[in-house]
């Protein structure tokens, strides 16, 4: 046995799941609803299940935006890191080129137990961060030393 010891922790947030559900979509990232998220961030995310049959990767589908990402495998033009221990399965999806500046990307997770018995269809949504430069929308001379610069979107 290994002890460890560590100076300082930060728990940022703790989420108690309390639901009986079978399986269970969890230790996503980008998690539901985040924003900022970096144009090169890779999807990752994990199914459980609580109960004893374990999660069938064949029937797993995950879809990016309506694209298809992964269906038992990666489909291109994503690549897939899998590991699937014997009560889930957990999965890096990384696309081929960066998630678009700003954009709002939408996941479909669709799976199912072993044998069938229980399934789950569950989407969430992330934003991605802001890299598009503002962009001069017009300029107007409001006295011999002021322009007024309007932008298309706020700027400080």
């Amino acid at each position: 046995m290994t002890t460890l010891e560590l100076p300082r922790v930060q728990v940022e947030s703790v989420t108690l799941i309390t639901s009986v559900a079978r399986p269970l979509l969890i230790n996503r990232d980008p998690s539901p609803g985040e924003v900022g998220v970096p144009i090169d961030s890779p999807l990752a995310l994990e199914l459980v299940d609580p109960g004893a049959a374990g999660i069938d990767a064949n029937a797993t589908r995950i879809w990016v935006d309506g694209v298809l990402a992964f269906d038992g495998a990666p489909v291109v033009p994503f690549a897939a890191t899998v590991n699937q221990p014997p009560d889930g399965l957990r999965l890096v999806l990384t696309p081929a080129v960066p998630w678009p500046s700003r954009a709002r990307v939408t996941v479909r997770v669709a799976s199912r137990t072993v044998g069938g018995g229980n399934a789950l269809d569950e989407t969430y949504s992330f934003s991605v961060e802001d890299r598009v430069a503002p962009r001069l929308a017009s300029a107007q001379a409001i006295s011999q030393r002021h322009v007024r610069l309007t932008f298309d979107e706020p700027v400080q």
